[in-house]
């Protein structure tokens, strides 16, 4: 019995060679790598040279969370916990980190 339709999109396997052009999800396919760590590694690349030294050379220990605010505030994102409220009484259910 054959299908009707587009045919399935295969990802690559671990291992194979990334090109340019490649879709996210198929360079995470390739490279064994959590997407939103590949998110992440692009957000920081778009982080100044001068600002990434500054944070990196402190001596905090949070300064990957510190690199991941200020990607976001260079991306124009907000960096404030998003808080979820119960649509009943308006009390904060959870709250999430941006």
């Amino acid at each position: 019995m054959s299908r009707r339709g587009r045919p399935r999109k295969t990802r690559p396997t671990r291992g194979t060679d990334i090109t340019p052009g490649m879709a996210l999800r198929d360079v995470a396919a390739a490279t064994g790598v959590k997407r939103s760590r590949l998110e992440l590694a692009l957000r920081v690349t778009s982080i100044p040279a001068d600002e990434f030294e500054r944070v990196v050379e402190s001596s905090d220990f949070g300064a990957i969370r510190q690199l991941e605010l200020l990607a976001r505030r260079h991306a124009g994102k907000s960096t404030k916990p998003r808080e979820h409220r119960c649509p009943n009484c308006a009390h904060i259910i959870r709250v999430e980190k941006p």
